[in-house]
């Protein structure tokens, strides 16, 4: 199917935005523009910036997560919105997802994400987001790195490696971000 027909199809019919068409997995995976990101999170539902919903161009949650965690750095408050897409739409393609993320080497990433979706999920959702971190784990890289703040100088890496959660630490990545602090994913 043709991106616009898909695109009009997700939006006459109401389909939900998981039946949007994914592309080939690639290692040249264009990190989605910050403002971008902002809409498609609002026109996804997300209560942080619902106040945008009507700017956005629909999009494939799962092609959206993995497009947003390919950026060196990003905004935290687009970060924090990562884990609410991946607990509301826990039926999209996990296989797509995680298969896309290992190209990168971004599983860690993904990883600690959905384990705070996990943590903020309802019940329903449990089992997809269990079944995607057992999967996740099988291939969780030894190499620390960032959530999505490469540019972190020296001394915030010392100092995050020393604050972060046991989760955080779990996958290997440097990041103070916790599922308290998500108040606009529940």
């Amino acid at each position: 199917m043709r991106d616009d027909l898909a695109l009009t199809a997700v939006r006459k019919l109401r389909l939900p935005p998981t039946t949007l068409p994914l592309p080939a997995l690639s290692q040249a995976v264009t990190p989605v523009p910050p403002g971008e990101l902002a809409a498609a999170l609002a026109w996804l539902g997300y209560p942080g910036f619902v106040h945008m919903r009507k700017a956005a161009r629909p999009a494939n949650p799962a092609e959206l997560v993995a497009r947003a965690i390919a950026h060196r750095d990003l905004e935290p408050r687009l970060v924090e919105g990562l884990p609410w897409v991946l607990a509301k739409f826990h039926d999209l393609d996990w296989r797509w997802l995680i298969a896309q993320c290992r190209v990168l080497d971004l599983q860690n990433r993904l990883g600690f994400l959905v384990t705070l979706a996990d943590q903020l999920a309802k019940p329903s959702a449990a089992e997809s987001l269990q079944a995607a971190l057992a999967d996740l784990e099988r291939s969780r890289l030894t190499t620390e790195g960032t959530l999505c703040r490469d540019s972190m100088s020296v001394v915030e890496r010392n100092w995050m490696r020393q604050a972060r959660s046991l989760y955080a630490a779990h996958w290997n990545l440097l990041t103070a971000l916790t599922a308290d602090q998500l108040t606009h994913a529940t």
